[in-house]
């Protein structure tokens, strides 16, 4: 996870979680989210449904997407706002925000 995850992102990448905590940085978010799938996530499931993209830019996206996870009995849905830029032909998330649409918030961990 920690190598594919982590391609995902642009090195400055900023993230927003569901739980408020703010990540800066591509290995933080990494670090965070290995974290949470040795823990509470580890047997989950993510589906994402992408609502709408606007060009800001031809090389800036803006995507709003619905999210839902299943883990064990549980499942959330969430809305998320992702910037994607895009670099050496490739487009990158530099920014997101994760909120909770329905769920219950339920434990995650600061970042390191």
């Amino acid at each position: 996870m920690r190598t594919s995850f982590g391609k995902l992102f642009t090195s400055d990448a900023e993230f927003v979680v569901l739980s408020g905590t703010y990540l800066k940085g591509r290995d933080e978010i990494v670090a965070h989210h290995v974290k949470i799938r040795e823990g509470v996530y580890g047997d989950s499931h993510l589906v994402w449904k992408p609502i709408h993209v606007r060009f800001a830019r031809p090389d800036v996206a803006v995507a709003e997407v619905a999210t839902e996870i299943t883990f064990g009995q549980d499942k959330r849905n969430t809305f998320a706002t992702v910037v994607l830029v895009q670099e050496n032909s490739q487009w990158l998330i530099t920014a997101m925000e994760n909120t909770l649409v329905s769920g219950r918030a339920g434990p995650c961990p600061a970042p390191k």
